[in-house]
């Protein structure tokens, strides 16, 4: 399985970084899944989630799936601020939906 999640520092900040891009569909429930597993591993409840859409179709699916992972993180005792960049159209309204105050970046500097 291709690893596509990992921790970033930005000004001090530990983010975790998911990489969506080009990823179409039922890809997207695996690294939705190591992105829960590395958020669950974290010794902070307060996180930073830096998501990259860049060329992504999502579907009901994956919007589920990620609905599941930030209400599971949620009944931990996480908090979740997410910032996202590459995204357009139809996309965005969909992970909108999923979590309604993401921050929408033209970049990843933008987006950080």
């Amino acid at each position: 399985m291709e690893k596509r999640v990992n921790s970033i520092l930005h000004k001090g900040k530990r983010i975790i970084y998911g990489d969506y891009s080009n990823l179409h569909a039922g890809d997207f429930i695996s690294i939705i899944e190591q992105q829960e597993a590395m958020s669950l591993q974290s010794p902070e409840k307060n996180l930073l989630h830096l998501l990259n859409f860049t060329n992504t179709k999502m579907d009901d699916a994956a919007k589920q799936r990620a609905n599941q992972m930030v209400a599971n993180l949620q009944t931990k005792g996480y908090s979740v601020k997410t910032a996202c960049f590459g995204i357009e159209g139809i996309q965005r309204i969909i992970a909108g939906a999923v979590k309604r105050d993401m921050h929408f970046g033209k970049s990843m500097d933008d987006a950080k």
